[in-house]
């Protein structure tokens, strides 16, 4: 009996931190975007965050894929963004000249916005760089986010829905480009020698205060990331309805799958996609929920598309049904073949 009581306590001590855990992490997944804008804000304009960044504890590297709008408008030229945001994109001359070198396009294709992963090799060999020098320009590259931005966001009074990403389509091509600004940074890479470093010159008060700023760094990894992954399935999953934009080609699709695949669980993955949309390749605002038909759709869908084959009457449900586990592989009682054909 003592012994019992002691596994309780045991496993409640356990259990607290996860219970905090889920709790905190569910209550960020929920913040609007506007929100975590001003949470991430308050972080990196800390002057010790700052210092994580000269010390290299901190650096930032963007999701793979990711090729937002504002950087296809950056330009050998022009220093400027016309897009999103009007802040300098600042070049020191050194690593100015290195892409005047290898040109924009060579820039574009294998800096700015790659199609694929490209070996250190492979980058040295087609642009006739150096290690090192492949190496600063990927820096600049993945901390210009850490820029100042002047972010507004899109007012919608007639629905709560932020638009947070939008599909492009290029022939058979699909990618998610013009990602919110927050995704558009991607995730915080923490070097614990360039932090141990930083925190050897500090005071204990401060040393506490930027394990307290590496912790928030790494929740917001944990969102970022998170909704990153959802979306990348998303596009997977619909790839067919995103091409012909024909709401029929969504395929059944339910949170739980998603969550599972990805490892996620399902509440968080529901509070990730509340209120939440993407801009398809015409220009139409779909909500992620609208992304998850579930079976049920799939059913009604399989249904409808035996029913325009045939005349109504002059089909039974029984051979709807073995219609069903041939042709689509959907296994369902004579009953809810009733059901769903009268619906």
């Amino acid at each position: 009996m003592v012994q019992e009581l002691r596994l309780r306590q045991v496993q409640k001590v356990t259990l607290k931190p996860k219970l905090i855990g889920r709790l905190k992490m569910a209550k960020l997944m929920e913040t609007s975007e506007i929100d975590f804008h001003s949470l991430v804000k308050e972080v990196e304009s800390d002057s010790l965050f700052q210092k994580l960044l000269i010390y290299k504890g901190v650096r930032h590297r963007r999701f793979l894929g990711v090729s937002p709008a504002f950087f296809r408008k950056v330009t050998l030229d022009e220093n400027r963004i016309s897009s999103r945001s009007e802040e300098t994109f600042s070049l020191d001359e050194k690593t100015k000249e290195l892409i005047e070198k290898i040109g924009q396009e060579k820039f574009t294709y294998f800096f700015l916005a790659p199609e694929k992963v490209f070996t250190l090799k492979e980058v040295m060999a087609e642009c006739g760089l150096r290690k090192e020098e492949v190496e600063k320009i990927v820096d600049l590259v993945n901390n210009f986010s850490f820029s100042s931005f002047s972010y507004k966001p899109d007012p919608r009074p007639t629905r709560r829905l932020s638009i947070i990403a939008g599909i492009q389509k290029d022939g058979e091509k699909l990618s998610i480009s013009d990602f919110t600004l927050d995704l558009v940074k991607g995730e915080y890479i923490i070097d614990e020698s360039g932090v141990n470093q930083l925190k050897s010159s500090l005071s204990p008060k401060e040393r506490r205060k930027v394990d307290k700023i590496i912790t928030r760094l790494k929740w917001f990894n944990s969102r970022r990331s998170t909704i990153y992954s959802i979306l990348h399935a998303l596009l997977q999953k619909q790839r067919a309805f995103f091409l012909s934009g024909d709401w029929s080609d969504l395929v059944g699709l339910t949170q739980r799958q998603i969550s599972q695949e990805l490892n996620l669980d399902s509440s968080l993955l529901n509070r990730a996609i509340k209120e939440r949309a993407v801009k398809s390749p015409e220009e139409i605002i779909i909500p992620l929920k609208s992304l998850f038909p579930g079976h049920k759709e799939e059913i009604k869908k399989a249904i409808n598309e035996i029913l325009t084959t045939y005349q109504e009457g002059d089909i039974s449900d029984n051979r709807i049904g073995q219609i069903l586990r041939r042709d689509y592989q959907i296994s369902i009682s004579r009953r809810t073949v009733n059901h769903y054909r009268h619906l």
